[in-house]
């Protein structure tokens, strides 16, 4: 069989199409939205708390006393907020939306919300980085095991 103009024409139209598809649907892949359920939504008064937990551990360590801080999951996250609100303008071609963090022992996830300006549209995408702490010779340590784009799980 001769391969024909009219052949030809379809076989680099239903090329094109293939692979306009598959870029969707990666582009899908990536950019919907993460479906977390914190156990609580960050608020003002959690965010303070965590400030003040941070000038007092700021205080000791001023001092050379010896102790420990502990946050909650929502404090650390309401804190994340605050501060993310008040952030900084950017010129970067990532651009970091909201940051948090899961509390599972004895893992920590870290999940970030970005958009990226890619061909003049800005792309949103979650990034998320599950941790495991480790205790060296050197003090303790973070080892990554899991990291994803796109969605959350």
């Amino acid at each position: 069989m001769a391969l024909t103009k009219k052949n030809f024409v379809l076989i680099v139209a239903g090329g094109i199409a293939v692979v306009t598809v598959g870029l969707a649907a990666c582009l899908v892949l990536l950019t919907r939205d993460a479906d977390i359920e914190f156990a609580q939504n960050p608020n003002s008064v959690e965010a303070h708390e965590a400030k003040r937990k941070l000038a007092l551990f700021d205080e000791a360590q001023s001092t050379k006393r010896k102790g420990f801080v502990r946050f909650s999951e929502v404090e650390i996250n309401s804190f994340l907020d605050q501060e993310q609100k008040n952030g900084s303008q950017t010129n970067a071609a990532v651009r970091l939306v909201r940051s948090s963090v899961l509390l599972a022992p004895p893992s920590l996830t870290f999940v970030s919300w970005h958009t990226a300006r890619i061909l003049g549209v800005n792309l949103p995408f979650v990034w998320q980085r599950t941790v495991n702490m480790n205790k060296g010779a050197n003090g303790w340590g973070f080892s990554t095991r899991q990291m994803r784009v796109g969605t959350v799980t």
